[in-house]
This record gives structure tokens, sequence and C-alpha cells, in this order.
């Protein structure tokens, strides 16, 4: 769906620049994009310090969740560094659920996010 891919895209450049004051370096793969790899991988996000990769971001949508997504967690929690899920608040249990199944909650950081609009 191309909103979804427009709000998604949009939430990699916010976590861009919201990191980057903490990392010196932040790569970034949009939706659909394989610029920068780590270890075969093309994560949303890959955080370094100092030229060291220290962590790894995906970012999902509920669109984006899967059984078979999690193959792809699984092999990715193993590269070496640390490895964070961004999912929707409304769906960590589902995402959280889906870790446990393959064995990987300890391995993985899930993180959320919310779209909160308030009309007067």
């Amino acid at each position: 769906m191309v909103s979804e891919k427009v709000f998604l895209n949009w939430l990699i450049t916010h976590l861009k620049q919201r990191l980057q004051k903490e990392y010196s370096s932040v790569l970034v793969n949009y939706d659909g994009e394989n610029q920068h790899d780590f270890e075969g991988y093309y994560p949303n996000l890959i955080l370094s310090n100092y030229g060291m990769v220290v962590a790894v971001v995906n970012i999902l949508t509920e669109g984006t969740i899967s059984a078979s997504e999690a193959k792809t967690w699984k092999a990715m929690s193993t590269l070496g560094v640390k490895f964070i899920l961004m999912v929707p608040h409304t769906s960590k249990k589902k995402v959280t659920e889906l870790l446990w199944n393959e064995m990987i909650a300890q391995d993985v950081a899930v993180g959320t996010y919310e779209l909160k609009i308030n009309m007067p």
C-alpha cells in the first residue's frame, strides 16, 4: 500500500534524525531500497560509532509482521550486534509471540511507535 510505504519512509527519516545525536553514523535503507548491507541483510537503519556497527534496526508496519518474516529476524539476531525491531504499539504482543515462537525473544529489543492525532 502506498500510504504505508510513505509512512514507513517518514518514520525511517524521523528515527535517523533522532539517532544521529547518539551515533556517529546512521545508514538508511528506505522501503524497497538496498543501498547499505550488513552481513548480507538490509535493515532500515545501521547504527555505528567510530566505524564499528553497534546495532541494526528494522521498522515494521502492521502489514509486514508475519511468521515468515520472523525467520529473517532470527537470522538477523545472530549477527553479533544489537538487533532492534520498531513495531506499531498495537502489534507489540503479536511480535513478542512470534519472537518467543522463534526462541529469540531474549536476543531482540522491541520498541514501539504510534501516531496520535488529537482534533479539537
